[in-house]
C-alpha cells in the first residue's frame, strides 16, 4: 500500500524508528533504478516529482501559519481590552497593531472565549492606561488563553492541509509511476522507499509544526518585562498562582 494515499500519517505524529541518512536513500533508490534495468529512469521521475510535491508543502511553511496565526489571538485580547472600558484604544507598536473593524473581532469564532476570560480575571485588566501595562495585561491574557487557541485553530488548519496533502499525493502521474515501479520490483521495495521518504523529510508533521508556531508567540508573552514591577509575564503569573498551592 502507498503510505502517501493517507494524509492522516502525514499531518500527526507516528511513532517509528529515527531517520537514516540521505545518503542510505540515495543508495537504495539506486538499487532500485538498477533492478528496473532500462526502466531506470522510472524511479527518477517519481523521486522527482515527489521532492517536488514536498516544496509546495514545505514543513517551515506550518511553523510560519502558527507564528503569524497567534496576532488573531493578541488583537482579540487588545479588543477585549479596550471594549471592556468602551474606549477605541490606539497604538503603533508591532505585534498588537489592530486591523480590520471592530465587528469582524466581535464576530471571530474565538471572541466569546477571550471575552469571558476578561470577564472572570477583572483584576488582569486593572491596570494604567500607559502602552507598557497595557501590553503586560494582553500578554498575560494571551498566555493564559494560548492553549485553548491552539485547540481551536489547529483543528480547522489540518482540515485545511489534509486537503492539500490530498491533492499532492493523489497526483496521478505519481501514483502511475509508484505502480509501474512495484509492478517490477514489487510493493514492498517501494513502501520502504516511501517510509525512507517520509522519516526523511516528513519528520515533522505539520500539526508539530503548526504548534511550535504558536509556541514561540507563546514564549515572547511569558518573556516581556513590565516596565511597572520589572517581572516578566510568566514571574507575575507564578505570583498569581502562589497563593493556590496546597499546605
Amino acid at each position: 500500500m502507498n503510505i502517501f494515499q493517507n494524509p492522516e500519517s502525514l499531518l500527526t505524529p507516528q511513532e517509528g524508528k529515527p531517520s537514516g541518512t540521505v545518503e542510505e536513500l540515495l543508495r537504495y533508490a539506486a538499487d532500485i533504478r538498477e533492478k528496473l534495468g532500462g526502466s531506470g529512469y522510472l524511479v527518477e521521475s517519481y523521486l522527482a516529482r515527489f521532492f517536488h510535491a514536498l516544496v509546495e508543502l514545505s514543513g517551515q511553511d506550518s511553523v510560519s501559519d502558527g507564528y503569524e496565526v497567534s496576532s488573531e489571538l493578541r488583537n482579540l485580547c487588545v479588543y477585549a481590552l479596550d471594549h471592556g472600558k468602551g474606549e477605541a484604544f490606539s497604538h503603533r507598536r508591532h505585534p498588537f497593531e489592530l486591523t480590520g473593524a471592530d465587528t469582524d473581532r466581535e464576530k471571530h469564532p474565538f471572541y466569546p472565549v477571550v471575552k469571558q476570560h476578561f470577564e472572570d480575571h477583572p483584576d488582569h485588566a486593572d491596570q494604567p492606561d500607559q502602552p507598557d501595562q497595557r501590553y503586560t495585561v494582553v500578554n498575560r491574557h494571551y498566555a493564559l488563553l494560548a492553549q485553548a487557541f491552539l485547540r481551536h485553530t489547529l483543528s480547522q488548519y489540518l482540515e485545511d492541509e489534509r486537503e492539500k496533502l490530498h491533492r499532492a499525493f493523489h497526483d496521478t502521474e505519481l501514483n502511475t509511476l509508484y505502480e509501474s515501479i512495484a509492478a517490477v520490483i514489487g510493493e514492498p521495495s517501494m513502501e520502504k522507499l516511501n517510509r525512507m521518504l517520509r522519516e526523511q523529510f516528513l519528520a515533522v508533521p505539520v500539526s508539530s509544526g503548526f504548534a511550535y508556531g504558536l509556541s514561540c508567540a507563546l514564549l515572547e508573552s511569558l518573556n516581556y518585562q513590565d516596565s511597572e514591577t520589572g517581572k516578566k509575564v510568566f514571574q507575575l503569573l507564578m505570583d498569581d498562582r502562589s497563593g493556590e498551592l496546597p499546605d
